[in-house]
């Protein structure tokens, strides 16, 4: 358990130092899209922060969803409209959001929240998801997200005994260089050889039945 708990308190402070020297190389962003970001976070601080060496817009869980829910607030839903809005101006172009939700360690025992997201893992997926139906009904292009969840396996701070840390509770949305592949959809389908086939027909042809080989339907 000590060997472990170093390894952490080490994997924990490489990562700080990564963040340091990325902060130090300046924001990872084009500058008018880190400061509409910057911005975006600034007008409600207690909701949502933004990290510019990440690209990432975070916001907080606990004003973000009532407790063990996935219903997105009114007050975040304003907000993620706002990023939205962004997201779908010139300034974000070939860019894309990866949204990311995260929990404490606390297991879900309530068995009517736990019917709904059985673990910690599905929780911080199912309201990323919430989060991606807040933007694309907002307008951003399915193609212009993903969604991921780590549940309680990324933490920020340490979860004490009992009650979590709120700070691990969280939702992340980061802002990439897009991975989309453009697809057209109007390509006709290949046509097929214009051949006849060649059919043999048996020295002795087999007696014909009238029962059917057809599997059953399992649906």
């Amino acid at each position: 358990a000590l060997a472990d708990r170093d390894r952490l308190k080490n994997a924990l402070s490489d990562a700080e130092d990564q963040l340091r020297r990325a902060a130090q190389a300046g924001p990872m962003l084009p500058a008018p899209l880190d400061n509409a970001l910057a911005d975006l976070a600034a007008s409600n601080p207690a909701l949502m922060t933004y990290d510019p060496a990440r690209g990432a817009v975070v916001f907080t869980s606990d004003l973000t969803f009532a407790l063990g829910s996935t219903q997105v607030s009114a007050q975040a839903q304003s907000s993620l409209t706002k990023l939205a809005g962004i997201l779908r101006s010139s300034i974000a172009a070939g860019y894309e959001a990866q949204i990311v939700g995260h929990t404490d360690n606390v297991p879900i025992n309530k068995p009517a929240t736990r019917a709904a997201h059985p673990t910690n893992w599905h929780l911080s997926v199912h309201r990323a998801i919430s989060v991606k139906d807040v933007l694309q009904k907002a307008g951003v292009a399915p193609t212009q997200m993903m969604v991921a969840g780590y549940g309680q396996f990324h933490p920020v701070a340490a979860n004490p005994t009992k009650g979590g840390n709120q700070a691990n509770r969280r939702v992340e949305i980061f802002l990439v260089p897009s991975t989309a592949t453009a697809v057209s959809q109007d390509v006709e389908p290949e046509p097929i050889a214009d051949m006849e086939p060649t059919v043999t027909a048996p020295a002795d042809p087999a007696p014909v039945t009238t029962e059917s080989t057809a599997p059953e339907t399992y649906k």
